[in-house]
């Protein structure tokens, strides 16, 4: 679908060029078909809107103010194709949690560039990293760090990793309840390293895998269940100490890992402070 019609699109090559067979050759057409585009606008306009001289194109007053208006246009519809066409695809992998800060990461780089195109892919976590080609990807986020890391720029941050339960419960009824977790989680190192250490500690073993959030909390919040979440997590919910008790245990934390590769990044100490001021964790610029 064309935004502005042809006949328009000559008219201001042709005012431009000052030359028919000019304008010809700036928009790869021969003269002739372009003489009768401009004639059959004129036509349809009923009026002259250039003074040819053999074969120089003047616009006439009238021409002048027709161009002095729609130039503007012109120019802006220009710019919006010229956008689209430089929209550039951007892979974004999700290996883990999904926490704040990749909304915060993502929203900043498209108001800086908002011609990117974010193209999200959730990496299972059943998948090993080791075997993830991860030059598929120009940002990754994970919850375990990367084997051999290629990427350019890399960030982390640490977590608190707090086990919540319904506040009708006590500690110790909490222990016999079962693990309710997003199955993006449960399958990682994360959190079978911290399930065994809850285990140790009188915890049951068994665990569901529930993707929904809203679910999981409100299994937790009637008795159902306990879950392990992020600090940064909760801080973005509505919890309320009257439905959930919130417990932070020793020794219990994740390891947020962002990698970035320079062609999305040129300042990563922008994006450093970016991230320090946007997220409720604290950021490091590791490379």
């Amino acid at each position: 679908m064309e935004f502005m019609s042809k006949r328009a699109n000559y008219f201001i090559v042709v005012a431009q060029e000052g030359s028919i067979s000019k304008a010809a050759d700036r928009l790869c057409i021969t003269p002739s078909p372009l003489s009768r585009r401009i004639k059959e606008m004129e036509d349809s306009l009923n009026v002259k809107l250039f003074n040819r001289d053999n074969n120089r194109m003047a616009l006439t007053k009238e021409g002048r103010f027709l161009y002095d208006n729609i130039i503007p246009h012109y120019k802006d519809l220009n710019r919006i194709k010229g956008m689209h066409k430089e929209k550039k695809q951007v892979n974004v992998g999700i290996y883990g949690i999904t926490s704040p800060h990749v909304n915060v990461l993502i929203e900043h780089m498209m108001m800086m560039k908002p011609s990117l195109m974010i193209n999200l892919t959730r990496i299972p976590s059943t998948s090993n990293l080791e075997c993830i080609d991860v030059n598929n990807f120009n940002i990754l986020f994970t919850t375990e760090p990367l084997p051999i890391n290629n990427f350019t720029y890399y960030f982390c941050s640490e977590d608190d990793l707090l086990l919540m339960y319904s506040s009708k419960k006590t500690i110790e009824q909490s222990k016999l309840l079962p693990f309710v977790q997003s199955n993006s989680f449960s399958e990682t190192l994360t959190f079978k390293k911290n399930h065994v250490l809850l285990q140790k500690q009188g915890f049951s073993m068994g665990h569901m895998n529930v993707d929904s959030l809203q679910l999981r909390l409100s299994l937790t919040r009637k008795g159902g269940a306990v879950t392990l979440i992020c600090d940064s997590i909760k801080s973005q919910l509505e919890i309320s100490s009257r439905d959930y008790n919130c417990r932070l245990l020793s020794d219990m934390k994740i390891t947020h890992h962002i990698y970035v590769d320079e062609t999305q990044i040129s300042d990563g100490k922008q994006i450093l402070s970016y991230l320090n001021d946007s997220c409720t964790t604290h950021w490091k610029w590791l490379s």
